[in-house]
């Protein structure tokens, strides 16, 4: 063959090499970008996931963080801990907070698979009568099976108000 053919089949190579290493990097980047789609899904599914009443049933740490005041005894900053007993009694949330033995503290509410909406009182012991200390409306956000976030607003009898960011963490 001639310098020109062995020159133009050389090209010929060249260009069939480029096709390929060209082919190879666009498959390489469409695989990329799937597998970030994919991941991405992934991320949406999670917190668009729907969970069920059963899947709130159980014991649960608490932690709350006072993040506003107007209560004496209580200020910013201010952190509490208490086990909250979570069970599902004729269709409805029930939480049983375990804690003080001079108070009883029972919330219901609802869970529509994603936010549980709980109101409950505070309840002091008399000997004659119960008195009413507290109203508190409890909202929590359910983005995994064992972890709960949200807020929850005490309002006592002599109207002073007390809001918290809170976190629940299942114990089982």
């Amino acid at each position: 063959p001639s310098e020109a053919e062995l020159e133009a089949q050389k090209k010929k190579t060249q260009d069939s090499i480029d096709l390929v290493v060209k082919a190879a990097k666009e498959n390489a980047l469409q695989e990329e970008k799937a597998r970030i789609e994919s991941e991405q899904q992934a991320e949406r599914d999670r917190r668009n996931q729907q969970f069920m009443d059963s899947d709130l049933v159980g014991s649960w740490r608490m932690k709350m963080s006072c993040t506003s005041s107007t209560c004496s005894g209580t200020t910013v900053g201010d952190i509490r801990t208490e086990t909250w007993n979570i069970n599902l009694i004729s269709g409805n949330i029930q939480v049983n907070v375990e804690g003080n033995s001079s108070t009883n503290n029972v919330y219901v509410g609802r869970f529509d698979g994603k936010i549980l909406s709980l109101r409950g009182r505070t309840v002091e012991k008399g000997f004659f009568k119960d008195k009413v200390k507290a109203n508190t409306d409890v909202t929590l956000r359910m983005d995994a099976p064992d972890e709960l976030y949200g807020t929850r607003v005490v309002i006592h009898d002599d109207m002073c108000r007390i809001e918290y960011d809170v976190t629940l963490t299942l114990i089982r």
